[in-house]
């Protein structure tokens, strides 16, 4: 049975200016280039349109997998990064909260198995009832990733 194509919003409430950090990074991650990738921007003070959301389109099941790799990634580089070059500053925090036709999660770490069963089972709630915030456990497993191909800004 082919899975239908599932819009996935992820937002950084509590890093908004990292957005478009994590979309360049999925946009090189080696899983993720070829996902369908789209920001939505919104009206600042200053009249300059910055990034809120972006929307990610999982077409098939392996992209599920890609995103949650290309995620995993990112917020370990995040949680590894230091507020300045000499690497003494507090890691920078991140969690990135995941969207699908309303039903949401928030995640901060987790290996690449646990984003990506968040992610199915997101799509799953979000299909079946929106509007509602996922129950999804994820482990804080602090996995070392030799893969940190994004930004840790």
């Amino acid at each position: 049975m082919a899975l239908a194509p599932v819009a996935v919003r992820i937002s950084i409430p509590d890093d908004p200016a990292a957005l478009p950090y994590l979309r360049d990074s999925l946009r090189r991650h080696p899983a993720t280039r070829r996902l369908a990738l789209d920001g939505q921007a919104r009206q600042t003070g200053g009249g300059m349109d910055a990034l809120a959301v972006l929307n990610v389109v999982l077409e098939h099941g392996a992209a599920y997998g890609s995103l949650a790799v290309a995620l995993a990634a990112w917020l370990d580089s995040r949680r590894n990064a230091r507020r300045n070059a000499g690497g003494s500053g507090a890691p920078v925090p991140t969690s990135v909260t995941l969207s699908v036709n309303g039903a949401t999660v928030s995640v901060s770490a987790g290996t690449p198995e646990d984003l990506e069963h968040a992610i199915r089972t997101l799509a799953e709630q979000g299909t079946l009832a929106p509007g509602r915030e996922a129950g999804i456990p994820l482990s804080d497993s602090g996995q070392d990733s030799d893969s940190g191909s994004g930004d840790a800004r």
